[in-house]
């Protein structure tokens, strides 16, 4: 009688079996980009298919491919941010304004996944608190407590609006700054 682990296919099976996939995604993946070169794209397939070998071992094929496109595009999506970041070119729209402040503005720094996007807001609210009270609210009560009237519903908006123009024209306070998930200055 055969086991599952029985049909379970290696590490260095499967290596040799979806190299030349990962190769071929690594290279499309890649986009002539001047961050990072084919092979770091190939490298972080690979790391991304080892670390999480349980979401690899047995799938079929179209799956495996659609799981390793998917570790490419996050490695160069990661490559390029930290790019823009390290040059000073990143740009904050309205919309990933709101998405972090859904997600990490508001939880204890070492559960964000995005120290620098924190970073970045809670100086941004900070100016925006000194600046525009009522929109600060509107975004606090929108995005940390989940509750938005019909009244701070644009005021919550305009203040989005207001941290992208502080995040990306550098208006930054440079004063103390306040732990969102604690609201004590730091």
């Amino acid at each position: 009688m055969t086991t599952d682990t029985d049909l379970a296919i290696s590490q260095e099976d499967f290596y040799l079996l979806y190299s030349e996939t990962a190769r071929r995604i690594a290279i499309r993946e890649h986009r002539q980009s001047t961050i990072y070169d084919v092979s770091d794209v190939e490298q972080a397939i690979w790391e991304h298919v080892f670390k999480k070998w349980s979401e690899y071992r047995d799938k079929d094929e179209k799956l495996v491919y659609v799981l390793m496109r998917r570790a490419a595009r996050s490695f160069a999506e990661r490559s390029r941010i930290d790019s823009m970041y390290a040059n000073g070119t990143f740009i904050y729209t309205p919309s990933l304004v709101a998405t972090y402040l859904e997600t990490c503005a508001w939880e204890p720094l070492e559960e964000v996944p995005d120290v620098d996007a924190r970073v970045d807001l809670v100086e941004a609210f900070e100016l925006l608190r000194a600046s525009a009270p009522k929109q600060a609210a509107a975004v606090f009560n929108r995005y940390a407590l989940k509750e938005t009237s019909e009244a701070d519903r644009k005021n919550a908006e305009l203040g989005v609006d207001n941290i992208c123009h502080r995040l990306n024209s550098g208006l930054r306070l440079q004063s103390e700054s306040v732990d969102f998930a604690t609201s004590q200055e730091v």
